[in-house]
This record gives structure tokens, sequence and C-alpha cells, in this order.
């Protein structure tokens, strides 16, 4: 009696997964879209940093800062 039962569920779950993958591959996704380039003035490049000085002063900068007493402060603990 069991092999029966075991058919039908099997069955019924196969087909629920077929399904199931079949809704999703046709799920609507829209078509990306080309950005317009931004627009940079002379003036405002001439000022900027460039992207391996501003890396630079991440890696230099410390992460903990050293309190009186030999404690030492992590700001994203307090």
């Amino acid at each position: 009696m069991a092999a029966p039962r075991s058919l039908v569920l099997t069955g019924a779950v196969l087909s629920a997964g077929a399904m199931l993958l079949a809704s999703l591959s046709s799920a609507f996704v829209a078509a990306p879209q080309r950005a317009p380039a931004p627009a940079t003035s002379a003036a405002h490049s001439a000022g900027a940093l460039p992207a391996a000085a501003l890396s630079a002063v991440t890696l230099v900068t410390p992460a903990a800062a050293h309190a009186e007493g030999g404690s030492v402060w992590i700001p994203a603990l307090s």
C-alpha cells in the first residue's frame, strides 16, 4: 500500500517543482539602459584627489585610538 502512495507523492512533488521552475524562468527582467556619462568640469576634476591617494590615506589612518593609561579605545565598540 505504501508503493502507490509514494508514487503519487513523488509525482506531485515533481510536477510542483516543474511548475515552480516554469514560473521562475518566465519572470520579467527589464533590460538595462545606458546611463549618460557624467559631465565633469575642469575646475572640479583639478581639485579632486586620485584614487591612489585616497586609498593611501585610508591605510595610514589608525583604526583604534590609544587612550591615556595604556588602554585601547575602539570607536565601533563604544
